[in-house]
């Protein structure tokens, strides 16, 4: 059940962390919204590396 759940929330960030790199305008809002420092995309970046390291050690556990 938690596996499913981590991978909604992968998938969710996958889609954020494309939209935001396929749109330049809306990297360059969000950057502005943060005072020219793309603190929202790192944390995406960030939140999307965890999301996939509890994956890949919930796929060991499980082997």
């Amino acid at each position: 059940m938690a596996n499913k759940s981590l991978q909604l929330w992968a998938a969710v960030l996958l889609l954020i962390g494309g939209l935001v790199h396929l749109i330049p305008a809306l990297y360059s809002s969000l950057a502005a919204l943060t005072g020219g420092q793309p603190w929202i995309q790192i944390i995406v970046g960030i939140l999307s590396i965890i999301v996939a390291l509890v994956i890949f050690a919930g796929d060991k556990g499980e082997a």
